[in-house]
Parts: C-alpha cells; sequence; structure tokens
C-alpha cells in the first residue's frame, strides 16, 4: 500500500511539471517561411570551426580569372547562395525552391548570403532564383575553405581598352560579340562596365575577353563580403 500512495505521488508531480502541449493549429508555409527566417535572422557572423568540423581543403571545386595580369583561383561553396538587392520576393524564391528552408547566413545592405543546405548544382540553383526583379549568384571563397574570404557575381565585367581606342572602335568590338557597354567607371579611362547575368557567366565572359589579347585587362564584377574583424 505504502508503494502504490509513492507512485501516485510520483506521478502527480511529473504532471505538474509537464511542459505545456502546443495545441495551436499547424503552421502553414508561409508561417513556417516566416518562422526559420526570424529564427535566423542574425547578424554576419564567421563560420565557427567546431560546429562546422570543415577541413582547410574542403573546397574542391576551383574556377580562375584574372586580376589585371595574375591569374587568381576561388573555390565554390556547395551550400550558400548571394541575393543582391535583397528584397521579400527574394526571400520567398530561396525559400520555394528549398522546401521551405533558409538560413540567412549574411546580411548586408546591398546583398545577403542564404545558406541552403549542401547542393551538387550550387550554381545551376543559384541561376534558377534569378529572375527580372531577384538576382542571384554562387558564393566562391578565396582559398579552398569555407573559412576563407566570400565574394559572388552580381553580374558584369570590368572591361579596360587601350587609351587609343576611340568610343566608337569600343562599341564596335563589342557588338562583333553580342556585347555593349552599360557605363563607363571612370571618366576617361576607357574603362567600363559591360552587363552579364548574374553567377558563373560573368566569370567565364571575362576569361574570353581577357584570352582575346586585345584588351588591357578584364575581370569579373565582384561582390565581396565586408570584412569581419
Amino acid at each position: 500500500m505504502k508503494h502504490t500512495s509513492l507512485a501516485l505521488i510520483v506521478l502527480a508531480t511529473a504532471s505538474c511539471s509537464s511542459p505545456a502541449v502546443d495545441t495551436a493549429r499547424p503552421r502553414t508555409q508561409s508561417s513556417l517561411a516566416r518562422t526559420v527566417e526570424a529564427a535566423t535572422d542574425v547578424p554576419s557572423r564567421p563560420v565557427k570551426k567546431a560546429a562546422r568540423r570543415a577541413s582547410k581543403d574542403e573546397l574542391t571545386q576551383a574556377y580562375t580569372y584574372f586580376d589585371g595580369a595574375k591569374r587568381r583561383t576561388v573555390y565554390l561553396s556547395p551550400e550558400l547562395v548571394a541575393e543582391f538587392a535583397p528584397s521579400d520576393a527574394g526571400r520567398d524564391a530561396v525559400l520555394a525552391a528549398n522546401d521551405g528552408y533558409a538560413e540567412r547566413w549574411v546580411a548586408e545592405p546591398t546583398a545577403r548570403v542564404w545558406r541552403v543546405g549542401r547542393r551538387p548544382d550550387a550554381d545551376a540553383f543559384a541561376r534558377g532564383l534569378s529572375n527580372d526583379t531577384s538576382h542571384f549568384s554562387a558564393v566562391l571563397h578565396e582559398g579552398p575553405s569555407s573559412e576563407l574570404p566570400m565574394l559572388a557575381l552580381p553580374g558584369g565585367v570590368v572591361a579596360s581598352f587601350r587609351a587609343d581606342w576611340t568610343r566608337a572602335e569600343i562599341d564596335r568590338w563589342l557588338a562583333t560579340r553580342g556585347l555593349a557597354v552599360e557605363r563607363e567607371l571612370v571618366p576617361g579611362s576607357n574603362t567600363f562596365l559591360v552587363p552579364t547575368e548574374p553567377g558563373l557567366p560573368a566569370l567565364e565572359l571575362a576569361n574570353r575577353l581577357h584570352d582575346s589579347g586585345e584588351l588591357i585587362s578584364c575581370t569579373p564584377n565582384w561582390w565581396r563580403r565586408a570584412s569581419v574583424r
């Protein structure tokens, strides 16, 4: 009889201390989207070594480009995409394409970076999100580790032509390649922004124009994450 009384006391105590059960209706996908973003809307932060357990050489998909005459190598992230001119429509596009989940990894006035989980097709995924109002790019790093500085491609290449070329000659040269000037970056410098779609197509075009041997230099129009100290 004493054992029975003790058992009843234990059950009553457990019942009193149990957390309340959430009896609210299941959340819709839109409410889930808001919840995910609210939970992960944090300031820019470096990737923690312990949390990620990443090796120094975790990134393997490499691309090269020219910075003046110097060839540089960058590495594709399999889990990050960059959104330029951030908007609610852009956020919704990421969530819709990624089963309602995305973590805001970096937030800056001109761009934000979403962590969408490891994907074998990060560049194709990012390009598939772009439309007339939302612009996305794969994210790359300056070395084979995700702990290194990140960059992305909002679109366009920076092309520097010889000083003795006139604007008419530059326009004709670009037109034969199906290209055109968007704007001159420094007046009188013969350095122009030539538009492309966002992402790796900008890097590929910059390399093609560089390899023509007819320009002083041609490099992608990079977005770089603001330094975090």
